[in-house]
């Protein structure tokens, strides 16, 4: 007889999870609160020869915190400036979800999704697309003050960049949220 063994599927392992937290969704009343956050990133471009530069990024949203988990929907600009010799600047206005598990710290994914400008000055003329844009990442906050959120976080983001091209980037960087 073959030995078996059981083996945790990715797929059950995920039914489970929000299982469980739709079950404690239902015990607890959800509430939303406001929360107005601020970044402050490093940015690298991937496959440009474009250099290292760094940004922000302002976002307002609503939280929905139940046990264990909070979702937050939430629109955002960012700024992110490149040094180098074709120095592309890229302005974002994007709408997401972030997805945080944990109570006094809290991990999660991040995903947005908007319309952004990328200039690239090219010596004699600059060059702009405007177009489709959209991130995905992970943080980590630390919340022990209810009012006031501190973390990191790190995100792939991508822009058109003409001609079927598109600039991609990682972010790195620190955020602030304060909840009202």
């Amino acid at each position: 007889m073959p030995n078996r063994t059981l083996r945790p599927y990715p797929f059950t392992c995920l039914i489970s999870l929000l299982l469980c937290l739709g079950l404690n969704a239902a015990a607890a009343p959800a509430q939303a609160e406001l929360q107005l956050g601020a970044d402050l990133d490093y940015a690298l471009p991937l496959d440009s020869p474009a250099d290292s530069g760094g940004g922000f990024a302002v976002r307002v949203g609503y939280q929905v915190h139940v046990p264990f988990a909070v979702l937050t929907a939430e629109v955002a600009f960012n700024y992110e400036n490149f040094s180098g010799t074709l120095g592309p600047t890229a302005y974002r206005g994007l709408a997401g979800l972030r997805l945080g598990l944990g109570e006094v710290v809290r991990i999660g994914p991040s995903a947005h999704i908007g319309v952004g400008r990328l200039a690239i000055d090219g010596g004699l003329a600059t060059i702009a697309r405007t177009g489709f844009t959209y991130d995905v990442g992970l943080f980590l906050d630390f919340t022990a003050i209810p009012i006031l959120n501190v973390g990191v976080h790190a995100a792939y983001n991508q822009m058109p960049h003409g001609g079927g091209q598109s600039f991609q980037w990682m972010t790195f960087g620190a955020h602030v949220e304060l909840i009202l």
